[in-house]
């Protein structure tokens, strides 16, 4: 995905210098990033998109450690299983490919909501 917006602007050069240079050393290059770039193209996810469990709910406590520090242990294991699922809930949607934040929002929204509840 990151490589998509360069393809139609860097990989034509790279296949007609692969193609036409005289130089067989320069057409060898060429034709190594020519395949690397069309390699890495295809590749569904970038790094900056890897998620994981780990990462979410490092991510979930780090966001409510204010406020999960003030609780009891009873109440910060409940807060750990809504983490749990909500965590859950946002790699599945990473690994959809499905970066709609208000789709996310929709999804988390209502464990999220369940830490508010006085009752």
């Amino acid at each position: 995905r990151d490589l998509a917006h360069f393809i139609p602007i860097l990989l034509p050069g790279l296949e007609k210098a692969r193609d036409t240079v005289p130089d067989p050393a320069i057409r060898e290059v060429c034709a190594k990033a020519t395949e690397m770039f069309i390699r890495k193209s295809d590749v569904k996810k970038s790094l900056t998109n890897n998620i994981d469990r780990d990462v979410t709910l490092r991510l979930l406590t780090a966001a409510s450690a204010k406020c999960t520090k003030v609780i009891s242990a009873q109440d910060k294991k409940c807060v750990d299983a809504i983490f749990g699922v909500v965590s859950e809930i946002l790699v599945m949607l990473n690994d959809c490919n499905n970066y709609d934040a208000t789709e996310w929002q929709a999804a988390v929204t209502p464990y999220l909501c369940l830490l508010l509840n006085d009752a």
